[in-house]
């Protein structure tokens, strides 16, 4: 059970690290297709994985409104509101960083 919870760790770290695009954002088409299972992962009880599954989501939602449109269709924003309360801070604030990206969208998906 160790080993598996370590391996999806560092699953999602890279996953976020790769979204990260500090240098050079990754071809959005690309790791789109993560978002089925970053929905998912929004679910685990690690507050690791929940931190950096966040993270990666605030990088997603980091552009213009398409991609956020894309994130909010991967059904993430009640469950991202739910984490806003999590008992761990960082689990709060990679939440509310999402938040606040998606947000930033147009009209209808600031709702």
């Amino acid at each position: 059970m160790a080993q598996k919870l370590a391996l999806v760790r560092g699953a999602v770290w890279f996953l976020s690290n790769l979204c990260n695009g500090k240098d050079s954002p990754p071809d959005f088409e690309i790791v789109s297709v993560a978002l089925p299972i970053l929905a998912r992962l929004l679910y685990a009880e690690d507050e690791q994985i929940l931190a950096d599954t966040c993270s990666t989501l605030t990088f997603l939602t980091d552009g213009p409104s398409e991609r956020i449109q894309q994130v909010i269709e991967a059904g993430v924003c009640k469950r991202l509101v739910e984490l806003l309360l999590h008992p761990h801070v960082s689990v709060q604030s990679a939440a509310l960083r999402t938040v606040g990206n998606i947000a930033t969208g147009n009209d209808i998906q600031a709702q």
